[in-house]
């Protein structure tokens, strides 16, 4: 299942947010080189800039993956290269670690998404290796250019300040994608897609939270079924028997505003509420949920078709156990069924 919280639209906004920063960040590097005469570097910031102002255009172009390898390859080739000029002590490499969260961050959401993705372990372990070699090749080969001790001072707070940015906003991103994506699964999970009522696996685990926490005698539980449904099925289709499960359940919602509604299966709905915030006794609302229903024209491809459901209320008794609570709803609602149909039983 793809990300329902990340499309392509906010993938592409995250990108632009990403290039418009190197771009910044590359516009005071050509400012400095230039200052302190790195000339090598200068002239790459004049291509990194022009890369950055190219990304906008990959992005547009929904080249994601193109877009996550050409900007880590920059940046490494960057930053190797400005150690390689300037020296270890001006905190060049350290955005080379900070690139491994963008890579993992940038994995998630193409698996996410179901969209073509970077394998973040691979290119992180390729940006180890450009990390070390840059120490070997600083310690072993002293840089061309040395850089004034003031500016390697700024230069390894900024670039230090710039990786924990990187760090603690893609991490914070990441930390509420993952939450908002797991409370949407939960909720997928203890959801029919059908009718968009709760299912039977959320409802049961709801009943067995309540039956820990407080008195069910205070509480009904009613099992609904519609009559004759599988003859719908069988004349009309199975269109029309989801368009008729659809519609029912969109009526009984709208009916029983004071209780929990859920499809327990098939064409069975379970109903739960509480006494207190009962208006009008159980019976009379069911019995009026029957009416509606009963009373009600459904259309479908030309056709009219009228139905009934039949009912079977049940109160919570001391000592008994959630599941028997239920069976006993259904036994009455089976009562019902064999006793005409289209009624409630309590």
């Amino acid at each position: 299942m793809a990300n329902q919280l990340m499309d392509m639209k906010k993938a592409k906004i995250l990108g632009a947010i990403v290039s418009l920063s190197f771009l910044s960040i590359h516009v005071v590097m050509i400012l400095l080189f230039h200052h302190c005469g790195v000339w090598p570097m200068f002239y790459f910031n004049i291509f990194s800039i022009l890369f950055y102002i190219g990304s906008f255009w990959v992005l547009h172009r929904e080249k994601l993956f193109f877009y996550v390898v050409s900007v880590y390859l920059e940046v490494m080739l960057h930053m190797s290269l400005a150690v390689f000029f300037t020296g270890w002590n001006n905190g060049f490499q350290i955005t080379m670690i900070g690139m491994n969260i963008l890579l993992f961050f940038s994995e998630y959401l193409g698996r996410s998404m179901r969209y073509r993705h970077v394998p973040a372990l691979p290119f992180s372990c390729f940006g180890m290796v450009c990390y070390t070699a840059c120490y070997l090749v600083s310690y072993f080969h002293p840089a061309p250019y040395v850089l004034p001790e003031q500016v390697s001072f700024w230069l390894q707070i900024a670039w230090g300040i710039i990786v924990f940015v990187i760090n603690i906003l893609f991490l914070h991103i990441f930390v509420l994608l993952t939450f908002y994506s797991e409370a949407f699964l939960a909720k997928q999970a203890g959801q029919d897609k059908l009718t968009g009522l709760p299912n039977r696996h959320y409802i049961a685990d709801y009943l067995h939270k309540l039956e820990d926490a407080e008195d069910l005698t205070k509480y009904w539980v009613a099992m609904a079924d519609i009559d004759n449904f599988k003859r719908v099925n069988d004349t009309y289709g199975h269109n029309c028997g989801d368009f008729v499960l659809k519609t029912i359940a969109e009526i009984i919602r709208s009916t029983m505003k004071e209780a929990e509604v859920c499809r327990w299966g098939g064409e069975e709905f379970l109903m739960l509420g509480h006494l207190s915030s009962c208006t009008v006794p159980p019976e009379e609302q069911l019995d009026a949920l029957r009416r509606n229903i009963s009373e009600y024209t459904f259309y479908y491809d030309q056709q009219k078709l009228k139905l009934t459901i039949t009912i079977g209320l049940a109160y919570h008794q001391p000592e008994t156990t959630v599941t028997d609570w239920i069976n006993l709803a259904d036994k009455k609602l089976y009562a019902g069924k064999c006793t005409g149909k289209n009624k409630v039983v309590a």
